[in-house]
């Protein structure tokens, strides 16, 4: 990621939980599950690919849930 672009943050919602994956230019792609507001778990991948991925195995989001979201404070 250039310094110019702005991260990738993709939010996705999945039986009854929200899920965002947020791109990190030094680390890679977190992936972050929520209960309500407090996240449960946090995995560091290296891609995008890899981030969904994750998600669809751990949580079973499916690879259509996902929609560009706000970047956090």
């Amino acid at each position: 990621m250039a310094s110019s672009e702005k991260p990738i943050v993709l939010q996705a919602t999945h039986a009854g939980r929200t899920f965002k994956i947020e791109e990190d230019a030094n680390a890679g792609f977190y992936v972050y599950a929520f209960e309500g507001d407090k996240c449960t778990h946090d995995y560091l991948q290296d891609t995008l690919a890899i981030a969904k991925e994750c998600a669809r195995e751990e949580f079973g989001v499916p690879e259509d849930a996902w929609h560009e979201a706000t970047p956090a404070a």
